[in-house]
């Protein structure tokens, strides 16, 4: 299955990375949790921070 040839590259490597990480001795699911913190800390995740809510409005009277 194809997504992209963009997909196709990152996805053997992220199983590249998490296939090492386990022969290391690492549990998958941390392994797993560790390149979602990594991809979504400031080194990589470039993105504005959402908006803040705006405050409810009060009571109509």
């Amino acid at each position: 299955m194809s997504d992209t040839p963009l997909h196709d590259l990152l996805r053997r490597r992220l199983r590249s990375l998490l296939d090492e990480a386990t022969a290391a001795g690492f549990a998958r699911d941390a392994a797993e949790a560790v390149l979602i913190d990594l991809v979504t800390s400031s080194d990589f995740n470039k993105a504005p921070p959402p908006a803040e809510p705006a405050a409810p409005a009060g009571p109509r009277d």
